[in-house]
């Protein structure tokens, strides 16, 4: 086995356009801490396999194809071997069009994949002999359900270290937990990656880890923030639960313990286990919308400030849904552990009932990896209603689309 990583830099100029809160209403101020995408090359079993992790809200789809067939003519790396996932920090620049980006937006983002393929070309030229260990901890503190409290949510935090082989240099670690970036609020006006960067700081910051890459992958965090109102923070509106950069630190500092800790119980993954991936692409029904006419009469006979948003979001969108749209999935297994990559915020419950059909193996369960699809709630949360279940550029996807995923993913398994 052998493996390189490496970070690039990312971030963008000031007075850019921050996405991830409809109620936030002026451009970046400033630089809090950099955003980066940290790139992982893996060697192993006569296969290829490039994990890229990248500080913003999500991948826009048509960003994904760009960098896919970059990685492609550049490295010869099929789709079911490459992995591009966001971070998904609310404190970064637009990109999903969730709000309208600016100039220096357009031209960051047309820059945007060269800084991808840099970072996967520099891991590339790193890459020599090296094994893995693999540890898993429980985090129940930091991740709340934010629709129900006491709620489930996927507490598991998994981390992959990649090491060198004849030495205690750390090259890599992965880290894997499910948690909205959004400890930081809408009235932050700094870029920054939220807790993602002090968990980075922390791990960076121990000697047996100092000369390392960090990748971040978020989790089943559909359903699951520090423990405050979805509804509540669409508005803007204040919560009971402190939201600034001394708690993001906090987070992030728990959570590298966590991480660090795992590995530290965890064990060496045997190479003799098989490697494979797949990468397949369903065809998934989108809702179908509402009359415009009816959309426009209960907006104009309503006064509740949260249901206006909704139905005015839903009337941005009611005449531009395609009827389907083709949700990329992918399944990579590496000694040990069980990888599962969804373009979609999954909920807690799409999380556990992916780690039900794995046996023997420790597992990540990815969201906005490959592109991005808005929220994956389970049709029983459609039943309760909600922010994330509400029609709009955020949520589209049919109520049924968590049961073709999970039949998806058991054939793959098979």
């Amino acid at each position: 086995m052998k493996a390189g990583a490496a970070s690039v830099c990312i971030t963008p100029p000031i007075g850019v356009v921050l996405e991830g809160y409809a109620s936030r209403k002026d451009v970046a101020h400033g630089v809090h801490d950099d955003l980066y995408v940290s790139s992982l090359w893996v060697e192993i079993d006569n296969r290829i396999l490039v994990f890229s992790s990248l500080d913003v809200l999500g991948i826009p789809n048509t960003l994904d194809s760009v960098v896919r067939k970059k990685v492609s003519e550049r490295f010869g790396i099929s789709p079911e071997n490459f992995m591009l996932a966001a971070t998904h920090t609310h404190s970064g620049p637009a990109l999903l069009g969730l709000q309208e980006g600016n100039h220096l937006n357009e031209v960051w983002l047309k820059l945007l994949p060269e800084y991808i393929v840099g970072s996967i070309e520099m891991a590339k030229r790193t890459a020599e002999d090296c094994f893995m260990t693999i540890g898993s901890a429980r985090e129940s503190e930091i991740g709340k359900n934010r629709r129900k409290v006491g709620g489930p949510i996927d507490s598991t935090l998994t981390a992959t270290a990649f090491w060198k082989r004849d030495s205690k240099t750390c090259i890599a670690i992965v880290v894997n937990y499910g948690c909205h970036a959004t400890v930081l609020d809408h009235t932050n006006l700094y870029i920054s990656s939220d807790f993602i960067s002090p968990l980075r700081e922390t791990i960076l910051g121990t000697k047996e880890f100092e000369s390392s890459t960090v990748l971040f992958f978020n989790g089943a965090e559909g359903n699951v923030n520090i423990g405050y109102s979805a509804e509540r923070s669409a508005l803007g509106m204040p919560v009971k639960i402190q939201r600034n950069f001394e708690m993001a630190v906090k987070v992030g500092k728990v959570l590298a313990l966590d991480a660090l800790l795992a590995l530290e119980k965890g064990a060496r993954a045997e190479e003799e286990f098989p490697t494979f991936s797949f990468y397949r692409k369903i065809r998934v029904p989108v809702r179908k919308p509402r009359d415009v006419e009816k959309i426009k009469r209960d907006l104009a006979s309503t006064a509740d400030e949260l249901e206006r948003f909704f139905l005015s979001e839903e009337l941005k969108v009611s005449e531009s849904l395609p009827r389907e749209i083709d949700l990329p999935l992918q399944l990579i297994k590496l000694p040990h552990l069980t990888i599962f990559a969804l373009p979609v915020e999954p909920f807690s419950e799409v999380g556990l009932h992916l780690r039900k059909l794995v046996k023997n193996d420790s597992v990540m369960v990815v969201g906005m990896a490959n592109g991005w699809c808005g929220y994956l709630p389970t049709e029983r949360d459609f039943q309760e209603g909600g922010y994330e279940t509400r029609l709009g550029k955020w949520s589209y996807l049919c109520e049924n689309a968590v049961d073709k995923v999970f039949e998806t993913y058991e054939r793959m398994l098979e």
